[in-house]
């Protein structure tokens, strides 16, 4: 496999150029093997996958016109995303949204660029970043982060005449 953005792909050669690949599926042996006993182990149960959760909170924030500062907002997920892909709703009104920058930053300090000055003089960034809104940044690095803790979303309108507000944000691991 070769990494393709955040995904592992299948590598792809030509005939000649790959030795090909190797795969040994033990689940499907270990019934026939005995174990000093007449009867073969019972077959595994699947792990269930961890329900989706969402953290969420009502900011209200202003953004502040032309400033890199911006304002910050902190929600509180009190467990990891560990293997789990991770979405960012966020519901910020603003008349002109190619001002603005907007990043996650997760518990461990990792930064991750959501929206970048782009949109021109669109109104509003109002959906879930990983579904209906396309990140800037790979969001698939930050279902490796292995800690519970405060995820803060930073908005920044870097242009002179517009302000807006950062009304909510949420973050959800599913």
């Amino acid at each position: 496999f070769v990494s393709n953005g955040s995904c592992m792909v299948a590598k792809k050669c030509a005939d000649t150029a790959c030795r090909g690949e190797d795969v040994t599926r033990i689940d499907r042996a270990l019934a026939h093997i005995p174990l000093g006993g007449s009867n073969p182990p019972p077959s595994p149960s699947p792990t269930p996958a961890p329900a989706a959760r969402e953290y969420s909170v009502n900011s209200n924030l202003t953004i502040p016109d032309n400033s890199s500062a911006g304002v910050s907002s902190k929600v509180r997920a009190n467990e990891a995303a560990l293997g789990r892909k991770v979405r960012i709703r966020v519901d910020i009104t603003h008349p002109y949204i190619g001002d603005l920058m907007v990043s996650v930053i997760s518990p461990d300090g990792k930064e991750t660029i959501l929206h970048s000055r782009t949109g021109g003089s669109a109104d509003n960034i109002r959906g879930i970043y990983g579904a209906d809104l396309q990140a800037k940044g790979d969001l698939g690095v930050l279902s490796k982060i292995a800690s519970a803790g405060d995820w803060s979303l930073k908005v920044s309108d870097r242009a002179k005449r517009d302000t807006g507000r950062l009304n909510n944000f949420a973050i959800r691991f599913e």
